[in-house]
Parts: structure tokens; sequence; C-alpha cells
């Protein structure tokens, strides 16, 4: 991003993938690894995720034992 922004805070003008040729795209081969490190990141940020609302899940039913017991207790 830092790239496409001026000193001034204004965006520079995107370039044109319109008028690529042949020669400047990537190899098939390079290009299928690239979609598989995209999708395995994608995957990744998904287990991240997940883990992130199981341990909120699990405090959740922590604190609410914790408050539980200690009504009990009172």
């Amino acid at each position: 991003m830092q790239s496409f922004v001026g000193g001034s805070g204004a965006p520079k003008e995107l370039p044109s993938f319109y008028n690529i040729s042949a020669e400047e795209l990537l190899p098939q081969a390079e290009a299928d690894k690239i979609d598989v490190m995209l999708k395995e990141l994608k995957v990744s940020c998904q287990l991240v995720n997940f883990c992130w609302y199981c341990n909120v899940y699990v405090t959740t039913i922590f604190c609410c034992m914790h408050i539980s017991l200690f009504m009990l207790s009172s």
C-alpha cells in the first residue's frame, strides 16, 4: 500500500494490467505454487480464528462456573 501513496498522502495512479503481454506473465507452474500458498494461508487464518473462538468459549464457561460456585458458597 505504501508504494501507491505519495509523500503528501495522495494516492498515485494504480498500474494498468490490461496491456500485459504473455512474456510478462508468470509460468503456469509458478502461478500454481502461488495459488497453493494462498490457499494454505487462507486455511491457516481460518484455523487461527477457530482457535480464538474456542478460547473465548472456554473462558466464558470458566467464568460462568466460577460465578456459579461463588453464588452457591455465599
